[in-house]
Parts: C-alpha cells; sequence; structure tokens
C-alpha cells in the first residue's frame, strides 16, 4: 500500500480547490444582458453623432473638391493661353474643367477628372460655366457667365458654401 505524504495530500487538495475555481470563472447571464444594454445604449446615443460628422464631412468635402476645381481651371488658362471653362452641372451634382488643347484650335477637351458628389448630397448653384482666359482672369465670352457665383453643397442639415468673387477668387 502506497502512503502519501502530509505534504502530497495538501497539494492535492489544493489542486482540488483550483480545478472547482476554474469551474466558477465566467459570467452568468444576468452580467451579459446588463453589459449588451449598455452597449445597445452607447451605440444609440453616438450614431446620431456620427450621422452628423459624416454629413459635415461630406459637404465639405464637395466644397473642398470644387475649390480644387476652380483653382485647375484658373492655371489651366493660364497653361494653355486660351479660355478655360469650369462647367457646373448641379441637378447631377459634378464639375469639370474644359479647355481647346488642340495646336489648331477648336477641339475642347476635358482636363483631369470630372468630379461626382455623392448621391445624398445636394449641389445648388447659380452659374453653369466659369471662364477664365489666358490671362487667368474671368471672362464672359460666348456661353461663358460672371464669376461671382455661389455654390452651395447640402447634405441633410448640413450644407457648406463656396462663394466665388468677380475676379473669379474663393471669397472666404
Amino acid at each position: 500500500m502506497l502512503r502519501l505524504s502530509s505534504r502530497e495530500g495538501i497539494r492535492g487538495t489544493v489542486i482540488a480547490q483550483q480545478m472547482r475555481d476554474m469551474n466558477v470563472r465566467g459570467f452568468t447571464l444576468a452580467e451579459i444582458v446588463v453589459v449588451l444594454m449598455l452597449s445597445g445604449i452607447a451605440v444609440a446615443v453616438a450614431t446620431p453623432t456620427v450621422s452628423r460628422s459624416y454629413a459635415r464631412t461630406a459637404a465639405r468635402s464637395a466644397a473642398d473638391e470644387f475649390a480644387t476645381t476652380l483653382a485647375m481651371a484658373r492655371s489651366t488658362a493660364v497653361r494653355y493661353g486660351r479660355v478655360a471653362e469650369l462647367h457646373i452641372d448641379a441637378p447631377y451634382r459634378r464639375f469639370w474643367v474644359e479647355i481647346d488643347t488642340s495646336s489648331t484650335g477648336g477641339m475642347m477637351d476635358t482636363v483631369g477628372v470630372v468630379r461626382e458628389s455623392r448621391k445624398k448630397l445636394t449641389v445648388t448653384s447659380d452659374r453653369s460655366i466659369i471662364c477664365f482666359d489666358g490671362r487667368g482672369l474671368p471672362t464672359t465670352r460666348g456661353a461663358c457667365e460672371a464669376a461671382d457665383a455661389t455654390i452651395i453643397f447640402t447634405q441633410g442639415a448640413t450644407s457648406d458654401t463656396v462663394k466665388i468673387t468677380a475676379l473669379g477668387m474663393i471669397d472666404l
């Protein structure tokens, strides 16, 4: 018969106690439900804030893209020494620059990309074509309209406005 010393007996008792403690570990159903409810409340509170932030970002981003395109129209006119047209298609939320890039003249080409804003964004403009001559100054020749324009980008309850002066500069 094998006899255990008292030291081995104590060790066996400690191991048995640890195994029982391992079985007790975990969360009760009530604890899990409380955590899920608190998480749901936190998400419900944060969602409107995130939504408003997204709308502000979308409107601001579209206004910034427009400002970049306006600067590109002016610099393209100077580069080619010809009239560059900034087209604003508000109903379809897009804008682009066209200029005659041919050596013989008479053939319009789109410079850069046609920028198209998000579907939920609304664009309002009081002009459809703003032109810059070869010196980078606004012109009203042909189908070109006066440069003093207001373009409004709206998403939800948030809007961002770009105002252009008579000299074709953005009014900050």
